[in-house]
């Protein structure tokens, strides 16, 4: 500042200079006005703009046609980001596919399409709607990447289990799971644990009206089917036991109400047909013994 001293650009300021056409120089302006208002998501100035630049400096500049290629997608992309942000996720479709066929493709733009389909299909998938899912993918799925092709049927499949077997009563949907099964998607990672925990619920939903009835012992042959089903089911062999202890229970309070009133053979038979149900049971086998004892057995 006293006009004493002098700084020394260092060379990395300026090592990767390229020289640039009047026509470039000229779009920096456009640029920084598609910024500025990109910047306030007026995208109706922000893309022409874009679109205005590269048509005007065309692909003759090697590295600026290259960069501001780039603009163009990025401007793009933020604007279908945007729509989606105000969860206008068939706006934002619409304006793709009228777009698609104007901007060559690259991998941010593919990376756009493959986002925008899959929140679409997503969106109405967590509303249950199945079908609109699934009519979005047989439009979309000639330009979407392979990954996102393969994907997006495996999400269907899962919200069809999420969704269209609750509406039934619990037989019909598990007739409606075995169908599933057979769905090669049945077997992958994800489809296989949805599946599996969608069988679990449709049992324990046969389960529970008859633990409310008491019928603790049918309740627990049902269990034992579901296990026949989901043999892995820690749910379902947790139910079976429990149930099968809560018989035995009603069995011994049975079995005492006879013994008070001196009907030690009844006791004793209603006895040998808990323990032919609930095998090994503690309380049972006692009570077993203290009826034998007053038989004088």
């Amino acid at each position: 500042s006293n006009g004493n001293s002098y700084a020394v650009v260092p060379k990395s300021y300026y090592n990767d200079k390229i020289k640039i056409s009047d026509k470039l120089l000229v779009a920096l302006i456009g640029g920084n006005n598609s910024s500025l208002a990109m910047q306030k998501n007026n995208y109706k100035l922000s893309i022409p703009l874009t679109m205005a630049r590269l048509a005007f400096v065309g692909e003759t500049v090697t590295s600026g046609g290259k960069e501001l290629k780039n603009e163009v997608d990025i401007t793009c992309t933020n604007y279908v980001y945007y729509l989606q942000n105000q969860r206008l996720y068939k706006d934002a479709l619409t304006w793709l596919s009228k777009a698609i066929s104007q901007i060559p493709t690259s991998p941010i733009w593919q990376e756009c399409i493959d986002t925008t389909v899959y929140n679409y299909i997503t969106y109405y998938l967590n509303k249950g709607g199945i079908e609109e899912a699934q009519n979005a993918y047989n439009t979309w799925i000639d330009v979407l990447s392979e990954k996102t092709r393969n994907q997006i049927p495996l999400n269907i499949f899962i919200g069809q289990l999420n969704t269209e077997p609750y509406s039934m009563t619990p037989d019909k949907a598990l007739d409606y799971l075995d169908t599933m099964a057979r769905n090669p998607l049945a077997q992958t990672t994800e489809g296989k644990t949805v599946l599996l925990r969608t069988k679990e619920y449709f049992w324990q939903e046969k389960i529970k009206p008859l633990v409310a009835q008491q019928l603790f012992f049918e309740a627990a042959t049902v269990a034992d089917q579901g296990l026949q089903d989901i043999p892995s089911s820690a749910l379902l062999l947790s139910l079976k036991k429990q149930c099968l202890n809560n018989h035995a229970v009603l069995i011994h309070n049975q079995y005492a109400t006879l013994f008070n009133q001196g009907k030690y053979q009844e006791a004793l038979e209603l006895l040998q047909r808990g323990i032919k149900e609930v095998p090994g049971n503690t309380t049972l086998l006692s009570d077993i013994n203290r009826v034998q004892r007053a038989l004088g057995n």
